[in-house]
């Protein structure tokens, strides 16, 4: 996973109206075509997606090391280079 939403970016709602939060977190939101869109989080919508992100571990996307991510490309590219290769 390389996305990352930083909570010193936060920004004040300077027209706030009653009952909106105070701050938001901004994020870049890229869409399957590839627009890029800005999203507005509150600090209860992160509490809630922090907590369920901690509940389905298995869900997230376990960090490779740089070596790791590395030899995996090699590997890769060597499969695709020798497909088939096998059959002969």
């Amino acid at each position: 996973m390389k996305s990352k939403l930083l909570k010193e970016e936060r920004v004040s709602n300077d027209e706030r109206i009653f009952g909106s939060a105070q701050y938001y977190y901004p994020c870049r939101v890229k869409t399957d075509d590839g627009e890029e869109l800005i999203a507005f989080f509150t600090e209860d919508q992160l509490k809630i997606a922090i907590a369920r992100a901690g509940k389905n571990p298995e869900d997230v996307e376990k960090t490779k090391s740089f070596l790791t991510k590395f030899f995996d490309d090699i590997e890769e590219k060597f499969d695709d280079l020798f497909k088939g290769e096998e059959d002969d």
